[in-house]
This record gives structure tokens, sequence and C-alpha cells, in this order.
């Protein structure tokens, strides 16, 4: 299990004890939340998805709007 494999990893343990504070900070709502974090400061506006997304959107509506 991902919190069995994060406890056994000191520096982690060490780092989410100062986030989040408590005897055992290292839960899966917290392991939740600090991925969740690290997601929020990715920006790919430009990966080859978005650039697709883009591209199929546009044709998209094109087709509804003629």
């Amino acid at each position: 299990m991902a919190v069995d494999r994060i406890r056994q990893i000191p520096g982690y343990v060490e780092q989410f004890r100062k986030i989040f504070g408590g005897r055992q900070p290292v839960t899966i709502d917290n392991i939740a939340k600090a991925i969740a974090t690290y997601e929020r400061t990715l920006i790919t506006d430009n990966s080859p998805y978005d650039r697709f997304m883009r591209v199929a959107l546009c044709k998209i509506w094109m087709r509804l709007c003629g």
C-alpha cells in the first residue's frame, strides 16, 4: 500500500510532518492533498495532448456551427 511505502522513507515522513503535523502525518488523505498540490503547479498548456485537444475541439465546433 502507498501509505506503508511512504512511511518507510524518512525524508518523506519528515516533510509530511512539517507540512501536515500530527503524530501520524502520512495518511492517504494527506498523500492525496500533496499530490493535488503538486498537480496544481503543473502548466501543460502546450503539450502534445493539449495541441491535439485544441484541434479536436476546433473540428467539433466547426461541425456543430456549420
